[in-house]
């Protein structure tokens, strides 16, 4: 069967990658040529039986964004079917000893249903630091499949901690749960304090079942050992755990057309008192929620319709089809390359507001800039009276596209005259994109 992995997934330190590959099914080593990077071949179920997603699971073997966008971009770049990326592994939760409901303790899960916020990604003005836009929404697959483990636990149905039984058998040595007493928390102002141990639901043997939080996830280049620190960057941004390597996953999954999503075991609280103790247990929890939660999703077709070995040219006419636009064969032209990708990136931020509002306006104008360049290059492949057509068609959509621009860099003191403005540009952009999209299918066929 030739390997064509639908789900990405991302890890940064060796305990992490070790729980990861531990709860695959039929993992296999994979080497790929023109790629340096190590790569895991394996399936997880789905919610089809039988049907299971094929994933391919990689290490970036370094900490922090930057290592994290490219061995997300290499991933997507060698196993063109991929549809999805996610980060598994361990973050600080950000604890709430006052709110239980809130509480992130050692050992629970925060998945970033609500999105990764960038908090050192801001303009530095003089009343202080602004954050530069919004970001990437999570997979809207995944996010609506969490939210319906979300309701199952709320009944005691989740299944998904079955899997953490793994730690400390002979597959997984090392990876059980540590002692409740480890269980502390530095709260700021007092360094080395404590606060009592909020009871949490016992699994089997009586053992304590890591928490599942949903909500946003803070990620910049710091690795925090500071309580007031997180507490402060907590309460503007409203985080439930902080890493390193969420934005850069983010932000190169869309840039590449990808969906994506992050998924944190939490393995210490950012504070003076960090250590190693939790991070087995912490990764093996995130693990096993990754599985959990496609266990729950359908199976997914691959990315434009093709595995790797389906050739360049395949995968090129098959970007196309994703816009709707039939090529009966792949094209040689590489402004229509082009302009299928670029079209198709923009094609799924029009989809809806929320998403043309969240990217930000240097990525939309670098989107825009290639399709113009293409519309460009375009026009000298085809006829006289098609160049003409073309060339009120771009019109048409630069004209869109500056009004989604200038819209994207005002400042707006009132709420619903942006979301508004959103919305008028949003549908102009929306159907210009539509057009250009026909216009470009005529030619290709013509």
């Amino acid at each position: 069967m030739v390997f064509a992995p639908t789900i990405g997934i991302v890890t940064a330190l060796p305990e992490e990658f070790a729980a990861m590959e531990a709860l695959l099914d039929g993992a296999a080593a994979v080497a790929v040529d023109d790629d340096r990077a190590p790569y895991i071949a394996g399936e997880l179920p789905s919610l089809v039986p039988g049907r299971p997603h094929q994933v391919a699971l990689t290490i970036i073997g370094d900490a922090g964004n930057d290592a994290a966008a490219t061995a997300c971009t290499n991933l997507a770049r060698t196993f063109r079917s991929t549809n999805i990326v996610v980060m598994v592994g361990i973050a600080a939760g950000v604890p709430s000893p006052d709110q239980p409901e809130r509480h992130v303790r050692l050992g629970d899960v925060v998945v970033a249903s609500w999105g990764v916020i960038g908090f050192d990604h801001v303009d530095q003005l003089a009343d202080g630091p602004r954050l530069r836009h919004g970001f990437p929404v999570p997979s809207p697959l995944l996010v609506q499949r969490a939210a319906l483990i979300e309701a199952r636990e709320y009944t005691g149905r989740g299944t998904w901690t079955q899997w953490l039984d793994l730690g400390g058998s002979p597959a997984l040595p090392g990876y059980g749960r540590p002692a409740e007493v480890d269980n502390a928390v530095a709260l700021a102002g007092a360094p080395g304090s404590e606060v009592a141990r909020l009871e949490v639901p016992a699994g089997r043997g009586g053992q304590p079942l890591p928490r599942v939080h949903y909500g946003l996830i803070g990620s910049s280049e710091r690795s925090l050992r500071d309580a007031r620190v997180r507490d402060a960057l907590a309460a503007r941004h409203n985080l439930r755990a902080l890493e390193m390597e969420g934005k850069g996953i983010g932000r190169s999954s869309s840039l590449n057309g990808l969906e994506w999503f992050v998924i944190r075991g939490i393995s210490d609280h950012g504070d003076s008192g960090t250590e190693a103790t939790w991070r087995r247990y912490a990764a093996l929890a995130a693990a096993a929620y990754l599985r959990g939660l496609l266990a729950e999703t359908p199976p997914l077709a691959p990315r434009g319709g093709h595995p790797r070995s389906g050739g360049v040219a395949r995968g090129r006419a098959h970007l196309v089809d994703d816009l709707g636009i039939s090529l009966l064969t792949a094209s040689p032209h590489g402004p229509v390359e082009s302009l299928a990708v670029n079209l198709r990136a923009l094609s799924v931020l029009c989809e809806r507001p929320i998403s043309l509002a969240a990217t930000d306006p240097v990525e939309l104008e670098s989107m825009i800039s290639a399709i113009i360049g293409g519309l460009s290059g375009l026009a000298g492949t085809v006829t006289p009276e098609d160049a003409a057509a073309l060339s009120l068609r771009a019109r048409s959509f630069i004209a869109a596209a500056d009004g989604v621009l200038m819209h994207a860099r005002s400042t707006y003191t009132d709420r619903q005259a942006e979301i508004a403005g959103w919305q008028y540009f949003w549908s102009i952009l929306h159907g210009e994109v539509e057009a250009l999209a026909t216009l470009l299918s005529a030619l290709v066929r013509a």
